[in-house]
């Protein structure tokens, strides 16, 4: 991930799609 944790305006990771469903 080369991306900051300080966007977390995106929440709709595919990380854990199981939890924002």
């Amino acid at each position: 991930m080369a991306v900051p944790k300080r966007k977390k305006s995106r929440a709709r990771t595919h990380h854990r799609r199981s939890a924002w469903k």
